[in-house]
């Protein structure tokens, strides 16, 4: 009966905190978790500190995932400790990883973006958002969001190279020709290494021979690849097709002269 009564008045908010102090251990030492998870949403409900509510979440995560196995449970309280403390990497590993194990990926790109909504620091910001856009575009298939937020990460650095690649696939696997030429463009003038430039410039030019229909153009973006490495066996070959398809002798006479 003192038991009951002690329990009846933590809900009426009566001495609650002294009363959690004295049920927490008898709680804990007879096992009595779903009682001790009562009690600590309890205090949650009337704890104002971050630090204290902070401390809260974990327990509850915890106890969920230890004591109760209930790891939808768990994975909400772990969202709500990295919510209230976004700079906590081990709780951003702990909530990728269970929500990868029990499937939660919705719930864990609104969590990743709303985190990042309340980052100032930019790094990361744009940390959560390549994590939430991963997601949406291998995970939850939604390809349209995921572009926004590529987009979003390419406002605030604009030689972002993953965000750059993403947009790559994205347009190459939609169709999206004229879209995709403008991330290539934007891929050559990222990258650091001639090896890499002559990649993007070759596809360059194939994208604008094949899809675009524009010879001219991708002359010029085999021509570049020439003025990097004169002896580029796939620009000259290419460079060789169009000049003869063309008629443009002179031209082709000069590349493979």
């Amino acid at each position: 009966e003192t038991l009951q009564n002690l329990e009846r008045m933590a809900k009426l908010d009566i001495h609650r905190d002294d009363i959690a102090a004295m049920l927490e251990p008898y709680y804990i030492e007879r096992g009595s978790w779903e009682s001790l998870h009562r009690l600590l949403e309890l205090k949650l409900s009337s704890t104002e500190d971050e630090i204290d509510r902070l401390d809260l979440y974990k327990r509850l995560a915890d106890i969920n995932l230890t004591q109760l196995d209930r790891r939808l449970d768990g994975c909400h309280w772990i969202s709500q400790a990295f919510r209230a403390d976004p700079e906590d990497d081990g709780l951003l590993v702990q909530l990728e990883q269970l929500s990868g194990e029990i499937g939660e990926y919705g719930a864990l790109k609104d969590t990743l973006l709303s985190v990042a909504t309340g980052v100032e620091e930019v790094e990361r910001k744009i940390e959560l958002w390549h994590k939430a856009a991963a997601l949406l575009e291998h995970q939850l298939i939604e390809h349209v969001q995921a572009e926004e937020i590529y987009r979003l990460i390419l406002n605030e650095r604009p030689d972002d190279s993953a965000a750059l690649q993403a947009l790559d696939r994205l347009y190459l696997a939609s169709e999206r020709f004229e879209e995709l030429e403008l991330i290539v463009e934007r891929q050559i003038d990222a990258v650091e290494f001639e090896d890499d430039q002559i990649g993007l410039l070759m596809r360059l030019g194939d994208l604008r021979r094949d899809h675009l229909d524009r010879s001219d153009d991708a002359v010029e973006a085999y021509q570049a690849v020439l003025d990097i490495n004169d002896t580029h066996r796939n620009a000259l070959s290419s460079l060789a097709q169009l000049h003869t398809s063309a008629g443009r002798f002179d031209e082709l006479f000069d590349v493979i002269r």
